[in-house]
């Protein structure tokens, strides 16, 4: 049986096969991921037994947007509705903002709009990546 958590501690161990099995690199290690996450202000995950099964976390402007930066749920418990109730637990956790905002792929945004997020035909997501990073 899955257990859900409210906790931003993981090993490096911990977040490697989630990404894997979703085609998701990761550069040496994952520990700039597990750093990322002790630095949210949100992290919800998903578990069976010790074994992460999928997690999700928030950053906010305190007060008025949260962002949803990853939801990740390892592709062997994909349409289990893991993904769901990590959306559900983040955004509880916020019952006073007025936006909760995350960019995703094409191929995602069905799952998202069941989840009551919505596309606007004005607003796109803008990255700028660097290299040295």
């Amino acid at each position: 049986m899955f257990t859900f958590k409210d906790c931003k501690i993981f090993n490096n161990t911990d977040i490697g096969p989630v990404f894997r099995s979703n085609g998701w690199s990761l550069k040496e290690d994952s520990s700039y991921v597990v750093d990322a996450l002790r630095f949210s202000d949100q992290v919800a995950s998903c578990w069976l037994g010790d074994i992460l099964i999928g997690f999700a976390n928030s950053i906010t402007d305190c007060g008025i947007t949260v962002y949803i930066h990853y939801l990740i749920v390892h592709a062997d418990y994909q349409g289990n509705g893991v993904g769901t109730k990590l959306i559900e637990q983040l955004v509880s956790s916020y019952p006073n903002y007025k936006h909760v905002v995350l960019a995703t792929n094409e191929e995602n945004v069905e799952f998202f709009k069941k989840s009551g997020f919505f596309t606007h035909s004005t607003v796109r997501t803008m990255e700028m990546r660097r290299t040295n990073s």
